[in-house]
């Protein structure tokens, strides 16, 4: 729920947001927004690390772009691929 570089927060989202960005794709128009950008302590050392923040649209974007490309080519992959993988990890290689 954190904001990106617009303010507005995934649950504050309306069903007219979720109709222009249908909308957006259809017609081709979307473009993704640049990530707000932070730099954050790193767990047990000095210094700090990188972290980019999608504003919300582009979160929902990113997500019906995975499950789609995942529904393509997750029956394509070899069974004894576990990497990245849904239900797969180092745990069951």
């Amino acid at each position: 729920m954190t904001p990106g570089i617009v303010p507005t927060t995934l649950d504050g989202m309306s069903l007219e947001e979720f109709i222009k960005l249908s909308e957006l794709l259809k017609s081709e128009l979307f473009s993704f927004s640049p990530a707000r950008k932070l730099n954050i302590p790193e767990m047990g050392k000095r210094g700090t690390r990188p972290l980019s923040i999608a504003p919300p649209r582009d979160k929902i974007i990113q997500e019906a772009m995975r499950i789609i490309l995942e529904a393509i080519f997750e029956p394509t992959f070899y069974e004894n691929s576990h990497g990245f993988r849904p239900n797969k990890s180092c745990h069951t290689a």
